[in-house]
């Protein structure tokens, strides 16, 4: 099973308004053919989806991507 690297770079705000590369995410995470969370692959693969926090001037973060009671992703 094939999982995604998808990055999100921060977007537009008022501390950055041209976005920067130098903070965000990373995931590793299966994928749907319309590019969703794939949940029954998340259930088979979920030791190997990780979140990637890195942030400039902040030492990086590492973390399981967990579905929350909810529904949504964490």
């Amino acid at each position: 099973m094939k999982l995604k690297k998808i990055r999100l770079d921060l977007a537009r705000d008022k501390e950055f308004p041209q976005g920067s590369r130098l903070h965000g995410y990373e995931i590793i995470a299966p994928l749907d053919e319309e590019g969703h969370f794939d949940l029954e692959r998340w259930r088979k693969l979920r030791d190997k989806c990780r979140i990637h926090r890195f942030w400039k001037g902040e030492e990086d973060e590492y973390g399981h991507l967990v579905r929350t009671r909810g529904g949504a992703w964490a």
